[in-house]
């Protein structure tokens, strides 16, 4: 349900406004229900003071409900056909009979869960110059990501690996700016038209629930106030090349968790200095989200003949390459049950740079080739030539100046994908998931090439 209502005065003041309510059926009954407002104000000032050009200001506010992705939030306590044998989750049966039970590997459902949703806030500033030849739009705007559903850990008597709970908070903050110049503007003889666009964004937790400081949720250690895409990781500082090498204090020999480390073995730093490396011995390192991307857009004309130029650009981001962490784990990839085992698919690929890892012990207790560790971790950033397009118009030329119909005729060539800069030493960075990993299966962003031509009668 909603209504909306706008006013507008004389061109120079323009308020919007939306009252809505939103229901699911993914959210629990009494909790049904969530009132989503927006509104948005923009002032003219370039038409108040009578200017050439436009100069424009506009505050908007607004919340979004966010539908939960599992419908069975919205049940409340329940059973669960989990019965599975290990590898085979087709199987739901206990010896041969139907059953179900409390969902303890995935994890508890109580009452209470509400809507998840997301206050908006921005600032808008768009002028021109030159009337209007030059063209700037500016936006600062934070959005937060309120009461998410996560998994909390519960004590183990309880037999769950967690209760979900609303309370997760992330804020994002940034600035996008979009940029347009006709630089030179002689349609005649030259043009010259550019255009930038770009963000920058910084994200950070706020809130965990049940007033938690950290929370540990997948691979990735979530903090209050730090970034939630950064990476948690073991420090890699190379190998113990001998058993003496390996740190002795207080009589007890460096090991993870339990298992003393030995010659080949990894050299993780032990950050807490207690003999031993556990997660406790992880650091929150680099960010799977660019710090800065966007484009770079160009077009030239010369008379009949015109050249675009398209670049994307994504800077300041990390990935994890975790096909070369599989390359050399298979001794313990061996055994599962997926694509990644199976070592005929990428053995005869050189795509990973064998000079650039330490060879460990691959039979080691230690798991030296571990994907959680900074060794694979690597700057992703890169600068594509997204297009290339080179075109001629043949609508003025003599041969056909005879169709009296024609209204264009155009022969172009198009390069897509042209080259990628990047030191990632993957296929292409643009593989890398949005959680900032790169397993290698992702299809390849292959250069095309493309000749064709328009004829439009």
């Amino acid at each position: 349900m909603y209504g909306k209502l706008g006013y507008d005065y004389a061109g120079i003041w323009n308020v919007d406004a939306v009252l809505r309510w939103d229901g699911s059926s993914s959210i629990q009954p009494d909790a049904r229900w969530l009132f989503t407002p927006s509104a948005s104000v923009k002032w003219n000032l370039g038409k108040q003071l009578s200017w050439d050009d436009e100069f424009s200001i506009k505050l908007s506010a607004g919340r979004v409900g966010q539908i939960n992705y599992d419908s069975r939030f919205a049940v409340g306590p329940q059973y669960y056909s989990n019965l599975i044998w290990a590898g085979e989750s087709n199987v739901l049966s206990f010896y041969g009979n139907a059953a179900s039970s409390r969902p303890y590997n995935r994890g508890w459902v109580g009452y209470g869960l509400e809507w998840a949703y997301v206050d908006q806030y921005e600032v808008n500033f768009y002028k021109s110059f030159i009337k209007n030849r030059v063209t700037t739009n500016l936006s600062f705007y934070q959005r937060d990501n309120k009461n998410q559903i996560v998994l909390v850990p519960v004590p183990e008597e309880y037999g769950y690996v967690g209760e979900f709970k609303n309370g997760l908070a992330i804020r994002n903050r940034g600035i996008d700016l979009d940029f347009m110049a006709r630089v030179v503007d002689k349609p005649e003889n030259f043009s010259w038209t550019t255009n930038v666009n770009l963000n920058i964004n910084r994200n950070e937790v706020t809130a965990l629930p049940n007033k938690l400081n950290q929370l540990v949720i997948g691979d990735r250690l979530l903090e209050v106030g730090k970034a939630a895409d950064a990476f948690w990781l073991y420090q890699n500082e190379g190998i113990f090349k001998s058993d003496a090498e390996v740190p002795v204090s207080g009589g007890v020999k460096l090991n993870f968790d339990g298992i003393p480390f030995q010659y080949g073995d990894p050299r993780w730093r032990d950050q807490n200095n207690d003999s031993q490396i556990t997660e406790l011995d992880k650091i929150v390192i680099g960010n799977a989200l660019p710090k800065v991307f966007g484009g770079f857009n160009n077009r030239f004309s010369y008379k009949n003949i015109d050249l675009s130029i398209d670049l994307y650009f994504a800077l300041g981001q990390k990935a994890i390459n975790e096909r070369a962490a599989n390359k050399y784990n298979f001794i313990n990839n061996e055994s599962n049950n997926s694509i990644s085992s199976i070592r005929e698919i990428f053995h005869w690929q050189q795509d990973v740079d064998i000079s650039k890892y330490p060879l460990y012990n691959v039979w080691s207790s230690i798991n030296p080739y571990r994907v959680d560790q900074d060794l694979f971790l690597e700057d992703a950033s890169f600068l594509k030539i997204r297009g290339v397009t080179l075109g001629y118009s043949l609508t003025k030329a003599t041969f056909l100046e005879r169709v009296k119909t024609l209204r264009r005729a155009y022969i172009y060539a198009t390069v897509n994908n042209l080259y990628t800069f990047s030191k990632f030493s993957g296929r292409d960075p643009e593989l890398v998931n949005f959680n900032g990993y790169y397993n290698g299966y992702g299809m390849p962003l292959t250069p095309t090439y493309t000749l064709g031509f328009k004829l439009d009668l």
